[in-house]
């Protein structure tokens, strides 16, 4: 009888860190699934900017093509005229501060 009883109390003790190891297990995948949440949102985070950045990257290539269109003469004085407008710009920044 008392390896029946010894059987008993090491059943009980295994199946009480199973209930443990449950428990873990289940910890455990909530924490996988809260994850897993995050990076969905982050990986539409980086799509939208992405795809924000396609946008921008094809203005930048528009732009390109209309300046070169210009010549290289008329994109000289653009370019001086871009210049020029910066260090206004600039100027008027510090001088409103």
């Amino acid at each position: 009888m008392a390896t029946l009883e010894g059987n008993r109390e090491k059943l009980s003790e295994a199946d009480k860190n199973l209930d443990i190891l449950e428990g873990m297990t289940g910890q455990m995948l909530n924490n996988a699934n809260a994850i897993n949440e995050e990076i969905v949102d982050q990986n539409q985070m980086i799509d939208a900017t992405n795809a924000k950045m396609d946008i921008a990257d094809q203005g930048i290539v528009d732009v390109t093509k209309k300046v070169e269109k210009l010549g290289p003469s008329k994109a000289g004085y653009f370019a001086y005229a871009l210049i020029f407008l910066e260090i206004i710009g600039i100027v008027l920044l510090f001088v409103i501060k």
